[in-house]
């Protein structure tokens, strides 16, 4: 049986565009006629195409399918797929995560109205954090760098967080001093199979919380520092931790960047 380039594309249901690439790279192989310079395709071909679909579909690359449809033994091609079904279930587990994350993120949100000028307790769970800044200044440690653009391949999972000293809390002017990283929870990065021991840890525990909004001012301010300052001196709060920020949220309104952030410190 041998079918024209129209006859396979309307068979297996595909474009003659993709036949043309799979022939070019050696999937299939046609044979042509010297005479008409025409393109005939077989049953070969079809079984050929459909395995290359097949492992496309397992998430092999064009190039893969073409290895596996080679000379390889069926122990490889079993080890190949064993491979990419353990890749395969840490994709999936990666979009469990996001999907709770993004849960968790849309909640937050949601009490931006109730949280903003004012001061609230919440329960923090355990984080892991990586600092690469000093106020904006970036450390230049290659090592620090490197975990750093590992922690970025699990966006969304991560979180840009300014880490704000309790002796900077412990004053209201001066030098504002902070450190820029990155945090992730600590469920989250065992689960992925990062080495904890890489990182610093956000304790568990009590913080308090507030929102603030900022307007086309891109640093930190005392300002900002404020209300939460208040509340511990009011409730005559003395032991405390260090104090975590990030942007949750950004309007524009009028040329005008409005970004709300969260500021939380650790209460014992």
């Amino acid at each position: 049986m041998k079918y024209t380039i129209k006859e396979i594309s309307d068979l297996l249901g595909v474009t003659t565009h993709k036949l043309r690439y799979y022939e070019k790279i050696g999937i299939i192989q046609p044979e042509v006629n010297e005479q008409t310079g025409y393109r005939y395709f077989s049953v070969i071909d079809t079984r050929r195409f459909n395995l290359a679909r097949l492992y496309r579909g397992m998430g092999f690359s064009v190039e893969e399918c073409l290895s596996l449809l080679g000379n390889m033994k069926s122990i490889d091609i079993i080890e190949a797929i064993d491979n990419r079904r353990n890749e395969l279930k840490k994709e999936v587990l990666f979009k469990k995560l996001c999907i709770d994350d993004m849960e968790h993120y849309t909640n937050f949100l949601k009490s931006i109205p109730e949280l903003i000028d004012s001061v609230s307790i919440i329960e923090l769970e355990r984080h892991i954090r990586l600092e690469f800044s000093d106020n904006e200044k970036i450390v230049r440690d290659k090592k620090t760098l490197r975990l750093r653009d590992e922690l970025l391949e699990y966006t969304p999972l991560i979180r840009w967080v300014s880490r704000i000293p309790k002796e900077t809390l412990e004053k209201r002017s001066g030098d504002l001093h902070y450190h820029y990283g990155i945090n992730m929870r600590f469920k989250n990065a065992v689960e992925l199979g990062l080495n904890v021991d890489n990182y610093q840890e956000v304790e568990a525990g009590k913080y308090l919380i507030t929102v603030f909004k900022k307007n086309n001012n891109p640093n930190f301010g005392w300002e900002t520092l404020t209300l939460i300052q208040d509340y511990l001196k009011k409730h005559n709060i003395t032991e405390f931790g260090d104090g975590f920020s990030s942007c949750i949220h950004s309007t524009a309104m009028d040329e005008v960047y409005s970004n709300y952030h969260y500021l939380i410190v650790k209460i014992n």
